[in-house]
């Protein structure tokens, strides 16, 4: 759906993966939540070009490997959501097979950091590159069990990019389907809640902040 051409001149781009419906109800996705015979999962691939029509993936990260689910202790990924928002809930959102549909890649060599944006979730999500973890989170803190729908404040976003070189600011389009009090679309600017030692700050059981965009257009 995207692609990020990184400074060493690789190309880091977005994929589907399909997973049957056997393999999500195993990796803890209830059957209700399951309308098709299958579920996507996202790929973020990093490709080095090794001809004119040939590469090779240097470098990979899978949502599937960061799943939590609280609705079956005898399946796999079983956890605490509210306390995991480095894993994602694999009962959140819809029911479709793209339940998650990411739509956009950057990438901040300074931070070595992955910022994408999953549309379906309403979230934008930043993943470290050195350690697979997703390190911040922001749109929809009830897919973490961290607020209420009251807190959504992305909608259908697109095309979330790093503003500045340092990492800290964040421009997103919010499409603003079905935003709450009023639909419409906007550019939103935040500003990422960075503590001292380059991590991003958040109470525990609590959305990461901001609570609204710095800038709204």
């Amino acid at each position: 759906h995207d692609v990020e051409i990184l400074p060493n001149g690789n190309i880091m781009l977005l994929v589907w993966e399909s997973h049957t419906r056997d393999e999500a109800i195993a990796a803890g996705r209830q059957t209700s939540r399951l309308t098709e015979n299958a579920l996507w999962s996202e790929r973020v691939i990093e490709v080095r070009r090794t001809g004119p029509t040939s590469g090779e993936v240097v470098w990979s990260w899978s949502s599937w490997d960061h799943m939590v689910q609280d609705v079956d202790p005898s399946k796999a990924n079983y956890g605490v959501v509210a306390d995991s928002p480095n894993r994602i809930d694999i009962n959140a959102g819809g029911t479709r097979t793209d339940w998650l549909h990411a739509n956009s890649v950057r990438y901040d060599a300074n931070r070595a950091e992955v910022l994408i944006s999953i549309h379906n979730l309403n979230e934008i999500w930043i993943i470290s590159r050195k350690t697979g973890d997703s390190v911040y989170r922001y749109g929809s803190p009830a897919n973490y069990k961290s607020g209420t729908p009251q807190d959504q404040v992305l909608f259908g976003q697109h095309d979330a990019r790093w503003l500045d070189e340092d990492g800290t600011t964040v421009m997103i389009f919010n499409n603003g389907a079905g935003r709450i009090g009023a639909y419409g679309s906007s550019v939103d600017e935040i500003v990422l809640p960075l503590d001292t030692d380059g991590t991003y700050k958040r109470e525990p059981k609590k959305a990461f902040a901001p609570a609204r965009p710095t800038v709204v257009y």
